[in-house]
């Protein structure tokens, strides 16, 4: 279980880098439509390494996958990770927590 929780938190991780090298792709793109010849979108996807088609999309005011996401979340980011060290910890102990006693403490988080 430890290491499912460290792969999701490597799989957020690299949403979050993809997400962020798509804002440097827009902010560069709209600060450059002033200019004679601005990049075009292509250009830009490839410097960024991010798909044309997701650029193109972000830059007409498609949400992303991350907003997207969040918003359907039934607790914040850092209740999650209160919630992952408090699993990560009682592993440690020797006593991981059952299912049944995982969801018991997250609704305790959600009521605080």
């Amino acid at each position: 279980m430890p290491g499912q929780m460290i792969e999701a938190v490597k799989r957020r991780n690299k949403l979050e880098d993809h997400e962020t090298a798509i804002q440097q792709a827009i902010q560069e793109f709209l600060a450059t439509q002033d200019q004679p010849s601005p990049p075009s979108q292509d250009t830009l996807a490839s410097k960024y390494e991010v798909p044309r088609s997701t650029l193109s999309a972000h830059i007409q005011g498609c949400t992303s996958k991350l907003d997207s996401a969040s918003q359907q979340q039934k607790i914040f980011w850092e209740e999650e990770e209160l919630i992952v060290d408090y699993l990560q910890e009682t592993a440690c102990r020797g006593f991981p927590d059952t299912r049944k006693q995982c969801i018991r403490h997250a609704n305790e988080i959600l009521r605080t």
